[in-house]
């Protein structure tokens, strides 16, 4: 159940915006004055209260100023010119929705918590509520009941992942996640003009890279060392690495992955250039179980959202701009909390790694 967890939270406190979420596009998006002051918006007509959503806020706001500084907050962020905390708020809310509509999806799908679960979740949230300090409190208007509110919802977004996939049971082989380590030479078929767009190289200057490539791989079947011309031909900074099937180059993986350790490839064309491939090790072991542990949870992503995002397409949302956009983070220079998601994971025992 952890791992689903830390990938809702991850995308919280990383800010990265899941496609598909109620703020996104074709959604039933309502701007609304139904709303009461302290709701910041009703989903499929069950409100959220604002404290919930703030808490949330100015915890991501703290963490960011705990790694960078109080002075992030004069950078811009996104390329339109918005603020870093425009930007921040926009995923925040995007995510809390995100939440909300994951326990609306229990409902229908009568997912629900167990006793121990709702102790657990009680005596996490009187364990953070404690932390406060009264002006936080009272600059929030936060309850434990909202904390829990809360916790509940990050644990049921774990709880909902884990058993609409538990049932998601494929057999990955050796060979369809298999990682292989390899170096390699590159040539460019392309160039770049004086705006920084990419244009292809003329067949003439295709046939001079070709020819290049040729050079290196006589040199490489006489017997000369890899390092050596690869540090004399390819124009690639990076000349080793790891590869799976999934992140090989279309026009290398076939003959990459047809290699035995030792083995070097003949030239192979991309869309970008030429490549010569040294395998180094046909089969990383470690690496290979790690990925297929990947590949299981990709499968398992798929199955889940088959049926999350239907869900979330019928749902309706009406959010409160008047009092979100009125939210400056400077009105609430009194909330230092940081503990939000670390006393919720030290009460929510992992059931795996």
């Amino acid at each position: 159940m952890q791992k689903a967890l830390k990938r809702i939270l991850s995308i919280l406190v990383c800010f990265v915006l899941i496609t598909g979420t109620l703020c996104g596009c074709d959604k039933k998006i309502y701007i609304t004055t139904g709303l009461e002051d302290n709701q910041i918006f009703k989903l499929s007509g069950k409100p959220l209260n604002l404290s919930e959503m703030l808490l949330v806020l100015m915890t991501e706001k703290n963490r960011y100023e705990a790694d960078l500084g109080d002075g992030i907050w004069s950078n811009h962020g996104a390329t339109d010119g918005s603020s870093l905390e425009d930007e921040i708020k926009s995923k925040v809310k995007a995510q809390v929705a995100e939440l909300k509509t994951i326990e609306l999806l229990a409902e229908k799908e009568k997912i629900v918590l167990s006793d121990t679960e709702k102790e657990m979740l009680r005596e996490a949230s009187k364990e953070f509520y404690g932390t406060l300090l009264p002006e936080e409190i009272e600059s929030l208007s936060v309850t434990e009941a909202d904390v829990l509110n809360l916790y509940t919802s990050f644990y049921m977004a774990d709880k909902v992942y884990e058993k609409l996939t538990e049932d998601v049971d494929v057999e990955i082989s050796d060979e369809e996640a298999r990682v292989i380590q390899f170096k390699y030479i590159m040539l460019t078929t392309f160039t770049t003009d004086e705006n920084g767009a990419i244009v292809s190289m003329t067949e003439a200057e295709k046939a001079a890279q070709y020819e290049k490539a040729s050079e290196a791989l006589n040199l490489l079947q006489g017997g000369s060392d890899f390092d050596t011309v690869a540090n004399s031909y390819s124009e690639s900074n990076v000349i080793d690495g790891n590869m799976s099937r999934a992140t090989a180059k279309e026009g290398i993986e076939e003959a990459a992955f047809s290699l035995k350790s030792g083995e070097i490839s003949g030239i192979l064309e991309t869309e970008d250039g030429y490549y010569i491939i040294l395998c180094v090790n046909d089969y990383l072991e470690s690496e290979t179980e790690r990925n297929k542990e990947a590949l299981r949870e990709a499968y398992k992503k798929d199955a889940y959202d088959n049926i999350y995002l239907p869900f979330e397409a019928e749902q309706t949302f009406e959010f409160n701009n008047k009092i979100w956009d009125g939210i400056k983070f400077e009105n609430y220079s009194v909330v230092k909390t940081t503990l939000l998601y670390d006393i919720y994971n030290k009460w929510v025992t992992p059931t795996e790694e």
